[in-house]
């Protein structure tokens, strides 16, 4: 009898935890690349903040050289990576977001998955300017795992 009792408790339990926590059975990987961006001759790049909604930063591709990178990949699934330019010399041009970042969507009931991203850029070091990309103005080359 009390064999039949540890089945039947661990059955709910696990029922349980598949209706509070649903299975992650695909995932969908991407690199991020952006369109071109027109920027001045003298406009350079000194910072920017991609947000990840549903989703994780998966890989930094690409980790410049005089920058200061933090990345948040918060349990939430809406996570963000940021960069600012620590000395001048070091301020990129708009090639280097030509796949820059990999992130990964886990297929969620009732999560859209999104992303933005800020860009910073200055002529003279004094004055800023944000250019804000949405997903549409991203290029995001996919390759789907399965978990």
């Amino acid at each position: 009898m009390r064999k039949y009792f540890v089945m039947i408790t661990l059955s709910l339990i696990l029922a349980i935890s598949f209706v509070l926590c649903p299975l992650q059975l695909f995932a969908s990987e991407y690199t991020v690349s952006i369109r071109p961006l027109m920027l001045t001759q003298k406009e350079r790049i000194v910072g920017y903040k991609l947000k990840v909604m549903s989703g994780k930063i998966s890989s930094l591709l690409k980790v410049p050289i005089g920058w200061n990178i933090v990345v948040d990949n918060d349990p939430s699934w809406n996570t963000n990576i940021s960069g600012s330019v620590i000395v001048g010399a070091a301020a990129l041009k708009a090639d280097y977001f030509n796949k820059f970042v990999q992130v990964e969507h886990f297929m969620q009931k009732d999560i859209e998955f999104d992303l933005s991203l800020e860009i910073i850029t200055t002529t003279d070091f004094e004055k800023q300017k944000k250019i804000t990309l949405t997903k549409k103005d991203l290029v995001l080359t996919s390759k789907t795992t399965h978990k």
